[in-house]
């Protein structure tokens, strides 16, 4: 719902900037363009996980980064799920250890997947930097 929400402010947002330029057949061209395009940024910005599916997924990313590389989670509740695959370890500018991740999640509509990165802290606790589902 949320998402769909999302869309429709995104496609009012983007014909409104597409109406801003040009004039004639190409002002209408542009507020099309500007439409689609808010649509569908606006439908992906509003993919977050729901506040249920959290502690699982978060799982999934510290059992991935702590050396299992993949890791599988799913929600029976809500119907969501998916896995996370390890990538890059690297140190921040505080010296922690990093490491980047893909999260693949299969929505009730779609299937999504993002770039991620967590850090892990003095008491062995992974935090998240960055995560396209949060």
């Amino acid at each position: 719902m949320f998402a769909y929400t999302g869309a429709a402010i995104g496609a009012l947002a983007g014909g409104w900037a597409g109406s801003q330029f040009g004039g004639g057949t190409g002002q209408t061209l542009y507020m099309i363009a500007g439409a689609i395009g808010g649509g569908v940024t606006g439908y992906d910005t509003v993919r977050s996980l729901d506040i249920a599916d959290r502690p699982d997924y978060n799982n999934a990313i510290a059992e991935a980064l702590s050396g299992q590389e993949t890791a599988l989670w799913e929600n029976t509740n809500t119907g969501t799920g998916g896995y996370i695959r390890a990538g890059q370890a690297y140190t921040d500018g505080n010296g922690e250890y990093c490491r980047q991740y893909r999260a693949t999640v299969a929505f009730e509509d779609s299937v999504l997947n993002g770039p991620g990165a967590a850090c892990r802290t003095q008491r062995n606790e992974w935090v998240l930097v960055a995560d396209s589902f949060h």
